[in-house]
């Protein structure tokens, strides 16, 4: 009968070591160069209902993003959980942020 707990206590503690592994690193893709005539008017037909140049509407401003910590835009509200990241505005984290918008 010790055995048999003994047994049960092992694979417990395996399938809680098994639980507790990192999660797979994430893959980091930089894009390549752009057409700035194209990202001109996708930005007035995509972005430029909510967010602004250099002056905060329903989102933040975005001149300067580019290296700014997330949640960090001075002067504009955020929620919580932007205003507490500690990640920064880079090519991998903007082009990652913005494929959750589609």
């Amino acid at each position: 009968m010790a055995r048999a707990l003994v047994v049960a206590f092992a694979g417990a503690a395996v399938n809680q070591v098994a639980a507790q592994a990192p999660a797979p690193a994430r893959v980091w893709v930089t894009p390549a160069a752009g057409d700035a005539d194209r990202g001109r008017a996708l930005y007035a037909a995509q972005c430029t209902s909510c967010h602004a140049v250099d002056a905060h509407k329903t989102g933040p401003a975005h001149r300067g993003v580019m290296g700014r910590r997330v949640g960090s835009a001075p002067g504009y509200r955020y929620s919580d959980e932007l205003a507490a990241s500690r990640l920064r505005w880079t090519a991998q984290t903007l082009n990652a942020w913005l494929a959750t918008l589609r």
